[in-house]
């Protein structure tokens, strides 16, 4: 940095220590204090740079103000951090999302409003989703036009300067990485509340940018709606998952972006069958989904897993095998995509996952000895990270010893299951288990079964409640 842009620091009073260890809002604040004073910038010196307040920053610095991605953007290009700071972001905004929604559970009121936008689309769903066009935050303190944009000065010139676009896409995309994996530790409610406070900027950066750098920011923007729409499904808000999943194709297609209109397609047809709607219309789409050429392999052996289980649903057993033995092939000869966006997509198509769905397979085709072997071997090794997914199969090879009148086995995986619930909440895993406590009601004497049950309408209740505040 130039030493025309340094100054010597203020005299007086040091600034309050800042424990970095408190919270991740905390640790995003001390990295900024301290990257920043080894710059040798006063605070209204960066402010300067940034087109920020030096009051704002002073409060982001004391984890006292919520912050923004392009605040923290701002600050890690003017300090060098080299995407460091931009990394600690979705921590800090999952963590204030988590705070809000605790809050709003004890104080158990809250009205929500829509920030305006011009296609609002009106929508009863759980507390914590959003739609399309209308953008849920909550009233109260922090909330509103702050909330979204971190301060009052926050709408900088730094979204409007085209030439940054480049760097901003893949700032996007990093940031979107990073959602997906805070997801997996603070569940879908935090994420999609906090993804809410993003969505207005990036589509800003959109409309101002120029025509390259607008194609990429649309790509962007298809991705985030995608996986908007996935956090919808999760928290039982079907209508916006599909909502959501349409805004996404439509970006899709806007950007010309064929590879991820496909992936939409896969997308929209797992909703379809999780839903129990046109079951024949999910398997075309799976097709359609497949014959993509640009594809990238784990994808195209994702649409292949969903069109097996339409076949499934469909008795239609030839097809079916067919389109799982081609998932695990397409795993086997998959490489790694040169396109950056699809990197990390799909990694989760393992031959665990493919195993697990041949097994949902023939749950669904009534052959429930061959699907117990194949849950067991594919749960047997299931990687840690996908939590959530590991409790909706093993809801399944619940339902499938029950289906085997084995109720005291279907009882105890249930019991796992819960327990896997309460870490990794998902309205996915709860349709399973409703399920499978639909199937147990043939039992009712069995001890193992009437503690299951219990413990399933707590966890029932406890979503209700979650919703409701």
């Amino acid at each position: 940095m130039p030493s025309s842009g340094r100054s010597e620091p203020r005299r007086g009073r040091p600034p309050a220590p800042v424990d970095a260890e408190a919270s991740a809002a905390a640790r995003l604040g001390a990295e900024i204090r301290t990257r920043r004073e080894e710059h040798g910038l006063t605070l209204e010196t960066l402010a300067g740079t940034i087109n920020f307040s030096a009051a704002h920053i002073s409060l982001v610095e004391r984890a006292q103000s919520p912050v923004s991605q392009q605040f923290v953007a701002a600050c890690d290009e003017a300090l060098e951090a080299d995407g460091a700071l931009l990394e600690l972001l979705p921590a800090a905004v999952c963590e204030r999302a988590a705070h809000r929604h605790r809050n709003q559970a004890l104080r158990r009121h809250g009205q929500a409003r829509s920030v305006e936008t011009p296609d609002a689309i009106a929508d009863e769903a759980p507390t914590g989703s959003l739609h399309p066009g209308s953008l849920v935050v909550q009233d109260g303190p922090g909330s509103g036009e702050a909330a979204l944009f971190g301060s009052s000065d926050a709408r900088s010139t730094l979204i409007m300067r085209p030439e940054a676009g480049g760097g901003f896409v893949i700032r996007w995309r990093r940031l979107l990485e990073v959602f997906v994996a805070s997801e997996r530790v603070l569940g879908s409610r935090p994420v999609i509340a906090a993804m809410a406070a993003e969505l207005p900027l990036l589509r800003a950066q959109r409309e101002s940018s120029r025509a390259e750098t607008r194609t990429e920011l649309i790509r962007a923007e298809s991705r985030w709606a995608e996986f908007v729409s996935w956090l919808s499904d999760n928290i039982g808000a079907r209508r916006s998952g599909r909502q959501w999943i349409d805004r996404a194709g439509d970006l899709a297609r806007e950007a010309d972006d064929r590879p991820m209109v496909a992936y939409v397609l896969m997308r929209a047809s797992q909703q379809a069958l999780e839903h129990g709607q046109d079951v024949r219309g999910a398997v075309s789409m799976a097709e359609a989904a497949q014959r993509e050429h640009e594809l990238p392999p784990l994808v195209r052996a994702l649409s292949a897993v969903r069109e097996a289980q339409g076949h499934a649903i469909l008795r239609e057993r030839v097809p079916c095998e067919r389109k799982l033995d081609e998932a695990h092939e397409l795993i086997e000869r998959t490489a790694s995509p040169n396109d950056p966006w699809w990197i990390n997509t799909g990694t989760h198509c393992t031959h665990n996952y493919v195993q697990a769905y041949e097994g949902h397979c023939w749950l669904l085709l009534e052959d429930s000895s061959r699907a117990i072997t194949c849950f067991e071997q594919a749960l047997e090794s299931w990687p840690g990270i996908y939590r959530a997914e590991e409790a909706v199969q093993r809801a399944r090879l619940a339902t499938t010893h029950a289906a085997n009148n084995d109720p005291d086995r279907a009882a105890a995986e249930g019991h796992r299951t819960l327990v896997i619930y309460e870490a990794a909440p998902s309205s996915r895993v709860l349709v399973e288990l409703g399920r499978l406590d639909q199937q147990l009601a043939r039992w009712p004497s069995v001890a193992e079964v009437q503690s299951f049950r219990e413990g399933f309408i707590t966890a029932r209740r406890d979503l209700d409640v979650s919703a409701a505040n």
